[in-house]
């Protein structure tokens, strides 16, 4: 008799070892929904003069811009963003993420002009990283997850003119 209560409490606990592991089986295979961060990024024009910033996927779509905007003095371009990832996980990546392109081409007045080129898969800036545009060190964080990127005069003045 005691060899059948053995064994019964042997299949009992068989059972429960069984049912505890399909049930963490089962919850790793459930999808949690993951957190949304919305972020909203501005572009200023802090000089006196007129911009326009045109925004392209150099590889996929050159000819057909993501955002193509004329900003007057003291004017923002905002777009917002939502994101899955914590923003410090990817934090260049948001940008051109934000922006759908990996070039941007700034015109001060049609008198000159400068560019930017980020390469999505290695994360490598075409210039300098202290103004560029796809680098989110160069943009200000104003709190509530909002960003401002200030084209200067001094921008400006590094453009290239045009001929």
């Amino acid at each position: 008799m005691n060899y059948l209560i053995i064994g019964i409490k042997s299949e009992i606990m068989k059972n429960l070892f069984l049912l505890i592991l399909f049930s963490i089986v089962l919850s790793s295979c459930w999808k949690t929904e993951s957190e949304i961060y919305k972020r909203k990024y501005y572009i200023e024009n802090s000089t006196d003069i007129e911009l326009r910033l045109i925004f392209y996927n150099k590889y996929i779509r050159p000819d057909n811009p993501e955002h193509d905007v004329e900003l007057n003095p003291g004017e923002q371009f905002k777009t917002d963003y939502e994101q899955t990832q914590d923003f410090e996980i990817n934090k260049n990546r948001n940008i051109y993420q934000a922006m759908n392109a990996d070039s941007a081409i700034i015109f001060f007045e049609n008198k000159a002009f400068t560019t930017y080129v980020v390469n999505k898969g290695s994360g490598i800036f075409s210039k300098s990283l202290e103004r560029n545009i796809f680098n989110i060190e160069n943009w200000v964080d104003i709190g509530n997850d909002t960003f401002v990127y200030k084209i200067t005069e001094e921008d400006y003045e590094q453009a290239l003119p045009l001929e």
